[in-house]
């Protein structure tokens, strides 16, 4: 729920279980920055 209140401008959808997260993407390029981001919020590259 945290990830859809954020509104992140990469992300167009979600669905999350008990230890799983999809978020979807428009296009390639704002799926690789929403990586890019996510990855940084816990701390991998």
């Amino acid at each position: 729920m945290a990830l859809d209140k954020a509104a992140l401008e990469e992300v167009v959808g979600t669905v999350a279980g008990d230890d799983t997260l999809f978020a979807a993407a428009p296009d390639p390029s704002r799926a690789r920055a929403l990586e890019r981001r996510l990855r940084g919020l816990v701390g991998r590259r």
